[in-house]
């Protein structure tokens, strides 16, 4: 064996293990950019949720102003809240339960705020009714549900429930 044999080897050795070091680093940055791209998908779903969690509070908030709106106003505490299998709709500038125009879906509007009414918004894929169960004349249970559409198709909803008592009323009223 002569000294260019000996060459030639460790020159095609050198080449093997660079093309070795280029693929164990190309598996490596493939796994990165994978778990990289699985997380953005993620965080859009907790966005989602996040924003879904919002509007289902807000659609219970709204249903306790309107309950304090009719004590303030002298009414019955349970003024305008019936219980015969209505979905009501409701924006968060909503003083009675069905306003006039309000849609269940929701509109983003120009200031950042969903709204049922596209008056000068986008429409969202968010969708908002309030269920209202009538437990005695003294108990109303308020559900907020709040559903969308997210990756894939992935139809989702989020459900917030309270519980309204007529405690500032001597006797009930309805």
């Amino acid at each position: 064996m002569d000294k260019s044999d000996l060459n030639n080897r460790q020159k095609g050795q050198l080449l093997i293990e660079a093309m070795v070091a280029v693929s164990l680093m190309l598996v490596g940055l493939l796994g990165i950019f994978g778990v990289l791209s699985r997380s953005l998908g993620l965080s859009r779903v907790a966005a989602d949720q996040f924003v879904a969690v919002n509007l289902a509070s807000e659609g219970i908030e709204i249903a306790k102003n309107i309950l304090d709106s009719n004590y303030k106003a002298g009414a019955a505490w349970n003024a305008g809240f019936s219980t015969d299998g209505t979905n009501y709709r409701v924006g968060y500038q909503s003083e009675v339960l069905n306003a006039p125009g309000c849609k269940k879906e929701l509109y983003l509007n120009s200031q950042g705020y969903y709204d049922c009414q596209a008056v000068s918004g986008v429409s969202s894929k968010f969708t908002r009714v309030l269920e209202v169960e009538n437990v005695g004349p003294n108990q109303l249970n308020v559900i907020s549900k709040v559903n969308w559409t997210g990756r894939g198709g992935l139809k989702s909803e989020i459900e917030v429930e309270d519980h309204f008592y007529s405690w500032r009323y001597p006797a009930a009223q309805s």
